[in-house]
């Protein structure tokens, strides 16, 4: 298969997972800072997650899924849902890490991102960017 038909195919899967990158550089910099200043690793992480979570939101409608039925207010409001529940994946998966498992709390960042990355794509592409036909 040319690297051509696999960008076409995948394309927005590959724009998301750029826009996870910057999504990811966003959090896990605000994670390290905050984490390394005292504050409790748990409430870092929603701190860091629901600033990223907003850019994200911006690039995801405007540059990754440009849907052609837009209702930016409505898509929004699933948005939030969607990140509320990726926010709870995100905290057990974290406290399974570092609390369950003993990893170290910038390893469990790291560890659990692309498993986030997944999910997210699938319920944004399913469900909270999808066009109406």
């Amino acid at each position: 298969m040319k690297i051509t038909n696999i960008i076409n195919k995948y394309h927005k899967f590959i724009k998301h997972s750029f826009v996870g990158g910057f999504d990811s550089l966003i959090n896990l910099g605000i994670y390290f800072t905050l984490v390394y200043f005292g504050l409790h690793y748990l409430i870092t992480n929603i701190i860091s997650y629901s600033i990223a979570s907003y850019v994200s939101f911006y690039l995801h409608l405007h540059w990754v899924f440009k849907p052609k039925y837009k209702k930016p207010f409505f898509m929004f409001k699933k948005y939030v849902f969607a990140v509320l529940f990726g926010l709870l994946f995100s905290e057990l998966l974290i406290y399974l890490c570092v609390d369950i498992l003993s990893i170290n709390k910038y390893i469990s960042a790291i560890i659990i991102l692309p498993i986030i990355t997944i999910e997210s794509y699938l319920v944004y592409y399913h469900w909270v960017f999808k066009s109406k036909k």
